[in-house]
């Protein structure tokens, strides 16, 4: 009895060691294939033809280096794109136009793509003074006139306004109202005209066009007393340059209101005024500059928009 119950165990024992035998033997032999493709792929030698295996399985993938592609040698051959959960990896080396809804793309067609598309918002308004066309990479909102306070009324708003035409309010007709006329420029000795600015196309006796622009990208702003932008620091440059102008500086006579002064492209575009004096704007200069002699008198102001 107990030699036949040792005769037993010795089956047993000799059938387990035989199944685990198969089982790490069949192991063995399958993970030889995978191990194959790996050494292949890390060696540059790795081939898949995409026209009958056009997807590497989890256990593929997984044994593979990330960039395994990507290496001098490999190849993919045929039609078909590589995939992970049969979604194409699009453009692993190359930035490839159209990918699918479902495709995987890198970072850099991303990146391609949201560089290309519309922008929906942000950028900068600026106001194009004595031309109604906007400086260059601009969009041009509307064109107009301006608009401000008669020179000789001590009263009424002092910032002119750049108005489009052509969409007027309802009537009003009361005393008591904010009166605004158009800008016009005063006479040539008091402007700077290209008798003293060869570039320049400023003349007196006209009416001031205007322009609302639209800077897509980065920040704008009016650099006064130069026309570099200070040397394009922060990657600025001018949209347009000109010169400053504003009220008659007086302190005494008919020229009572003051308005603001603004940046007046030396391209000018004026309308005749017809001999009419409107809120009337003439050259700024520094009169007195305290002994800094960087800021010169008895000179013309320059200015510019500058946007980056």
């Amino acid at each position: 009895m107990d030699n036949n119950l040792k005769k037993l165990q010795l089956k047993l024992k000799a059938a387990a060691f035989m199944l685990l035998a198969v089982v790490i033997g069949g192991f063995f032999v399958l993970s030889l294939f995978y191990r194959e493709k790996a050494a292949l792929a890390l060696q540059g030698n790795y081939d898949k033809d995409a026209t009958t295996q056009n997807q590497l399985t989890l256990t593929e993938w997984n044994y593979l280096d990330d960039d395994f592609l990507k290496k001098e040698g490999d190849t993919w051959a045929g039609p078909g794109a590589l995939n992970m959960g049969n979604h194409a990896i699009t453009g692993l080396n190359t930035n490839l136009s159209g990918p699918a809804a479902t495709d995987a793309a890198n970072v850099a067609y991303v990146n391609q793509e949201i560089a290309a598309g519309p922008t929906s918002g942000g950028g900068e308004i600026y106001t194009v003074w004595g031309n109604n066309a906007c400086g260059g990479g601009s969009t041009l909102l509307y064109g107009g006139i301006a608009l401000s306070a008669p020179y000789n009324t001590p009263g009424g708003g002092s910032n002119p306004v750049c108005m489009e035409g052509g969409d007027p309010g309802a009537g009003f007709t009361a005393i008591y109202a904010d009166k605004m006329y158009p800008v016009v420029t005063g006479a040539d000795a008091n402007l700077p005209t290209n008798s003293v600015d060869p570039g320049s196309t400023i003349a007196g006796d006209r009416i001031v066009r205007c322009a609302v622009c639209h800077y897509p990208a980065g920040t704008c702003y009016t650099n006064y007393g130069s026309w570099d932008c200070n040397g394009g620091n922060g990657g600025f440059s001018p949209v347009y340059d000109g010169y400053v102008l504003g009220s008659y500086s007086t302190s005494a006579g008919t020229y009572v209101n003051s308005t603001k002064r603004a940046c007046v492209n030396r391209i000018f575009n004026g309308a005749a005024a017809g001999g009419n004096m409107g809120a009337m704007w003439f050259g700024a200069r520094i009169d007195n500059n305290y002994g800094l002699a960087s800021y010169t008198t008895g000179a013309f102001v320059k200015c510019s928009v500058c946007c980056n």
